[in-house]
């Protein structure tokens, strides 16, 4: 479930937009879903049938065009799922007061891309979904 948060004029934003992906010395941020969104159409756009890498990749593991594309994808769309993480997020505390809040005594001990295998390794993969 999604939680959701009044905005300036009723807007309805999802919880997941709490989150920055990319940021700049400057204050500056990146939401993480547009970060993950903006990666996976570069991706989409790369892996273009017609595109040579596409076709020696199918030739080198055996599969179709749509299914590399479409799986790609799907994969760059979660390389950065880590960073969903409240200890990673905690490491820019003051970026916005939109965004979660960095909590004290919560180190990022973790790299975020470690993060988002371990969510694979332990909450994923046991679903049997993929």
């Amino acid at each position: 479930m999604v939680d959701y948060v009044e905005k300036k004029g009723g807007l309805r934003m999802g919880s997941y937009f709490w989150y920055w992906g990319k940021s700049s010395d400057d204050g500056r941020y990146h939401l993480l879903p547009y970060h993950c969104l903006d990666v996976a159409a570069v991706g989409w756009l790369l892996l273009a049938p017609d595109k040579p890498v596409t076709k020696w990749l199918c030739s080198k593991l055996g599969v179709s065009a749509e299914w590399l594309r479409q799986w790609f994808v799907f994969c760059l769309a979660l390389h950065d799922i880590g960073k969903f993480a409240t200890a990673f997020q905690g490491l820019k505390p003051n970026l916005s007061e939109h965004l979660v809040p960095a909590v004290q005594g919560m180190p990022y001990n973790e790299r975020h891309d470690s993060l988002g295998f371990l969510l694979w390794q332990k909450v994923v993969k046991p679903l049997g979904a993929l």
